[in-house]
């Protein structure tokens, strides 16, 4: 009884499942109703889980290496500006 996505029509409800999380998703722009979305917000809040110190830990050294590289690309590209002569 299962239904491909090309078959179904935008007032018709697909359940997608995402690990243990099941969400309503409409199809061709529509959005979720607001008791839906508390719903799922609840069922996210329900499954997630507090990070342990290594977890965290990465999650840290990977924000400010990002953080990092983003502020040498500024850096360089206001030098190139400079060099050029198009900066202030």
């Amino acid at each position: 009884m299962s239904r491909t996505l090309e078959s179904l029509t935008s007032a018709q409800t697909v359940y997608i499942s995402q690990g243990l999380i099941l969400k309503k998703a409409r199809l061709k722009g529509q959005h979720l109703k607001f008791g839906e979305f508390i719903g799922s917000a609840r069922r996210l809040l329900r499954v997630a889980s507090k990070p342990s110190r290594d977890e965290l830990w990465l999650l840290i050294k990977v924000t400010l290496l990002g953080v990092g590289v983003v502020g040498v690309i500024g850096y360089i590209v206001r030098v190139l500006f400079w060099i050029v002569g198009l900066g202030p």
